[in-house]
């Protein structure tokens, strides 16, 4: 199983609080993999031209 840290998370939302952030396909199905599935909901968007 993945383990990632808390902190991680915790860091990038802030940074991210009231802005918007693009990051790569990997790190939406590092995050799937690190909560499960079961428990993780990604909704996400891809802006023309970027991604």
């Amino acid at each position: 199983m993945l383990t990632v840290a808390r902190t991680t998370f915790r860091d990038i939302e802030k940074e991210a609080a009231g802005c918007d952030i693009t990051l790569p396909i990997e790190d939406y199905l590092d995050m799937i993999g690190a909560l499960g599935a079961e428990h993780c909901r990604v909704f996400a968007a891809r802006i023309d031209g970027q991604g």
